[in-house]
Protein backbone atom coordinates (compact mmCIF):
# COMPACT_ATOMS: atom_id res chain seq x y z
CA UNK A 1 0.00 0.00 0.00
CA UNK A 2 1.22 3.40 -1.04
CA UNK A 3 0.24 5.87 1.90
CA UNK A 4 1.62 8.66 -0.03
CA UNK A 5 -0.52 8.04 -2.78
CA UNK A 6 -3.92 8.14 -0.36
CA UNK A 7 -2.71 11.71 1.82
CA UNK A 8 -3.95 10.49 5.33
CA UNK A 9 -0.84 11.25 7.24
CA UNK A 10 -2.25 14.24 8.50
CA UNK A 11 -5.91 12.41 9.18
CA UNK A 12 -3.97 9.40 10.91
CA UNK A 13 -1.74 11.89 13.55
CA UNK A 14 -4.99 13.49 14.53
CA UNK A 15 -7.14 9.85 15.02
CA UNK A 16 -4.14 8.38 16.41
CA UNK A 17 -3.20 10.16 19.44
CA UNK A 18 -2.23 8.68 22.54
CA UNK A 19 -4.26 10.42 26.11
CA UNK A 20 -2.42 9.93 28.80
CA UNK A 21 -4.15 6.94 29.80
CA UNK A 22 -3.10 5.19 26.94
CA UNK A 23 0.54 5.97 28.18
CA UNK A 24 0.32 5.05 31.39
CA UNK A 25 -0.87 1.85 30.03
CA UNK A 26 1.69 1.39 27.28
CA UNK A 27 4.15 3.02 29.97
CA UNK A 28 3.12 -0.04 32.69
CA UNK A 29 3.61 -2.88 30.04
CA UNK A 30 7.13 -1.84 28.76
CA UNK A 31 8.76 -1.50 31.99
CA UNK A 32 7.52 -4.68 33.28
CA UNK A 33 9.76 -6.63 30.70
CA UNK A 34 12.17 -3.65 30.14
CA UNK A 35 14.96 -2.85 32.17
CA UNK A 36 14.98 1.29 31.62
CA UNK A 37 18.55 1.68 32.96
CA UNK A 38 19.67 -0.74 29.85
CA UNK A 39 18.21 1.11 27.07
CA UNK A 40 20.65 2.95 24.65
CA UNK A 41 18.58 2.96 21.14
CA UNK A 42 14.98 2.11 19.87
CA UNK A 43 14.48 1.20 16.98
CA UNK A 44 10.42 1.83 15.65
CA UNK A 45 9.64 -0.22 12.46
CA UNK A 46 6.84 1.52 10.59
CA UNK A 47 7.09 4.29 12.87
CA UNK A 48 4.02 6.54 10.81
CA UNK A 49 3.58 9.74 12.17
CA UNK A 50 5.82 9.19 14.96
CA UNK A 51 3.42 8.64 18.29
CA UNK A 52 5.14 6.18 20.05
CA UNK A 53 8.59 8.20 19.12
CA UNK A 54 7.31 11.19 21.14
CA UNK A 55 5.91 8.78 23.88
CA UNK A 56 9.34 6.66 24.14
CA UNK A 57 11.27 10.24 24.35
CA UNK A 58 8.81 10.71 27.63
CA UNK A 59 10.16 7.97 28.92
CA UNK A 60 13.52 7.14 27.91
CA UNK A 61 14.67 11.07 27.78
CA UNK A 62 18.18 10.19 27.14
CA UNK A 63 17.76 7.53 24.40
CA UNK A 64 18.52 7.25 20.68
CA UNK A 65 15.48 6.31 18.80
CA UNK A 66 14.87 5.82 15.30
CA UNK A 67 11.85 5.64 13.35
CA UNK A 68 11.66 4.37 9.75
CA UNK A 69 8.64 4.31 7.88
CA UNK A 70 8.29 3.73 3.72
CA UNK A 71 5.81 6.76 4.02
CA UNK A 72 7.32 10.40 3.60
CA UNK A 73 4.29 12.25 4.04
CA UNK A 74 4.40 10.42 7.38
CA UNK A 75 7.80 10.92 8.37
CA UNK A 76 7.53 14.29 7.69
CA UNK A 77 4.51 14.69 10.06
CA UNK A 78 6.91 12.87 12.64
Amino acid sequence: MDFDKLKIAKAYVRGRKLNQEAKKTWAAAILKYVDASRVREILDLDCGTGRFILFLQELFPSVKIIGIDPSKEMLAEA
